[in-house]
């Protein structure tokens, strides 16, 4: 609907609301954007709505509202088939189980099945976050050279010169690597 196509526009600045220190303003308008296209009986981009407001939790200290939006999310990726952002979901769900601790293992499996979507979808820049939280999550537990060899690999195909925050923050794991 054309209601829809209203809210599309303005839930996008929300990744930027998201990574700045402004979570609670853009976990309140996430929702007030995910209630508008509900309301529409829409779900179009829902799972793309929802993994920003799972990340915006997670940034807040939200664990559990923040693995409510992933479960949601994959509700509707389930009914829809809108998986595009399905690498992404399971990434962050593996990092809200690492930093519970007692879940490393589910964790590295999330960072795993993320990595496989993403190398499917063809999603190298989802495949290159999920390939840094397993990298961290290797480093911590002293398994170095595996780090660096899986991450070596994601990394390859990207360009040194970019200066998107993900480049800049695989610069940074590349450093703490080598």
């Amino acid at each position: 609907s054309r209601r829809t196509y209203h809210i599309i526009p303005s839930r996008i600045r929300q990744r930027g609301i998201t990574e700045t220190d402004q979570q609670d303003e853009g976990i309140a308008e996430l929702r007030a954007g995910l209630e508008a296209t509900r309301a529409t009986r829409s779900e179009l981009l829902l799972p793309y709505y929802l993994h920003l407001l799972a990340l915006a939790y997670q940034k807040s200290d939200h664990p559990d509202k923040a693995m409510a939006a992933i479960d949601e999310a994959k509700g509707v990726m389930e009914r829809t088939g809108q998986r595009w952002c399905e690498a992404e979901l399971c990434r962050i769900e593996g990092e809200l189980l690492y930093a519970q601790h007692e879940s490393r293992e589910e964790a590295e499996a999330c960072f795993h099945r993320a990595i496989d979507v993403a190398r499917q979808q063809g999603a190298r820049s989802y495949g290159l976050r999920a390939t840094m939280s397993l990298s961290r999550s290797w480093l911590e537990r002293g398994r170095k050279a595996e780090a660096l060899a899986v991450f070596t690999e994601a990394y390859a195909p990207f360009t040194q010169d970019s200066d998107t925050l993900d480049m800049r923050e695989a610069k940074v794991m590349l450093d703490a690597l080598s």
